[in-house]
């Protein structure tokens, strides 16, 4: 046999070996490509045909849920700078250690993949997915540049995260509804923003987070919700929050720090805490929507700035220890629901003109006074 010949028939060159139990009826299609140019690539799909030369291949099993043993043969597997197993149901672990100029990886959906293990790359990662698998443990990412949209979601195995400094801007960075324990250090992403979600950890406690660059992308949501952040949350090193914020459900959470920031918000939930004393929003001129505040037994003061925001839906602080004159002279835009009922040391509520229609649960009862100040529309004061 010539050298030739032998050398396609083998396919010589490096080789990532993998597992898939594809389900009967689903499309295995992966596909990869190159930081450059092309290069062979030929994949041995586990079904002893041989192997098919292609950057990407589509076959759907007969056989649901027996584990095939698979490999992509290509020259030189650093070359490489996209991977993608989105839903081909890659099976255990996953060795990645010779890929270093990967930019965009997913094996999202892949509920039987247990470890990723990955080397250094000096490489930007702008896309990196693994929602949906079944990631265990502590997934060390340390020695890679992520930013732009990452996703490690939905992994209820999944206790810790290891992340090394990144300059990327982000838009996306979900960890939600994991088992992520202990303190979350984000601290060394300067550029975070975009739309972040860390909800549904029940055993995390803090989020560190570092001062953030004028370069970096708005906040569009910030979730940190049904967690356990303890104590006071510091948030005075985020000068673009705004969209969606919620980090309501946090029991033993007793304050946020906030820094001023000019974006607008569509909501802003923070009930169903601890927070004591205090809860200073006066850098916000923009605050609106939805701004739930209630069921905090210990909260006495909210403070608030003038405010532009004109999209108001619900504002809401009742079931707290409010205590004294509540000032809402600020938002003279104000509209939808306004609860305060059950702060039983409230002693009125002071209002501006506002051309606003409010909804049936206009209320404020069960306090020991409540005068309503100058509306020019109201539907309803009833509950």
């Amino acid at each position: 046999m010539s050298r030739g010949v032998f050398n396609s028939q083998n396919k010589v060159g490096e080789v990532l070996y993998f597992k898939t139990t594809s389900d009967s009826g689903s499309t295995f299609n992966p596909l990869v490509a190159f930081t450059s140019g092309s290069d062979r690539v030929s994949w041995d799909i586990g079904l002893n045909t041989g192997y098919t030369a292609a950057n990407t291949i589509s076959i759907v099993y007969s056989d649901a849920g027996t584990v095939k043993n698979c490999e992509i043969r290509t020259n030189r597997l650093s070359r490489l700078s996209q991977l993608n197993f989105f839903e081909d149901d890659v099976y255990g672990e996953l060795d990645l250690t010779n890929f270093y100029e990967l930019t965009n990886f997913s094996a999202q959906g892949c509920p039987q993949l247990s470890a990723v293990t990955h080397s250094y790359s000096p490489t930007n990662l702008t896309s990196y997915s693994l929602s949906q698998c079944n990631i265990t443990g502590e997934h060390d990412l340390s020695m890679l540049n992520i930013g732009g949209n990452f996703q490690i979601n939905n992994n209820s195995g999944l206790t810790g995260l290891t992340h090394t400094a990144s300059t990327q801007s982000f838009n996306q960075y979900f960890a939600n509804s994991c088992d992520l324990t202990g303190n979350h250090d984000l601290s060394m992403f300067p550029k975070l923003g975009g739309d972040f979600r860390m909800q549904s950890n029940t055993n995390l406690t803090s989020i560190t987070h570092t001062t953030t660059d004028p370069s970096s992308n708005n906040f569009t949501r910030y979730w940190a919700f049904n967690c356990d952040l303890t104590g006071n949350h510091d948030l005075s090193m985020l000068n673009k929050l705004g969209g969606d914020f919620a980090i309501n459900s946090n029991n033993n959470l007793t304050g946020v720090t906030h820094t001023a920031s000019s974006n607008s918000f569509t909501r802003y939930y923070a009930y169903g805490c601890d927070l004591t004393g205090e809860h200073d929003l006066s850098m916000f001129p923009k605050l609106g929507g939805e701004v739930l505040l209630f069921a905090n037994n210990n909260l006495t003061t909210i403070t608030h700035t003038a405010n532009t925001n004109t999209n108001w839906t619900r504002y809401a602080f009742s079931n707290c220890d409010i205590t004294g004159n509540h000032d809402m002279t600020w938002c003279p835009n104000l509209g939808g629901q306004f609860e305060g009922s059950n702060n039983i040391n409230l002693t009125g509520i002071t209002h501006t003109n506002t051309t606003k229609a409010f909804a049936r649960r206009f209320s404020a009862v069960f306090n020991s006074l409540y005068r309503f100040e100058a509306f020019d529309s109201v539907e309803s004061t009833s509950d």
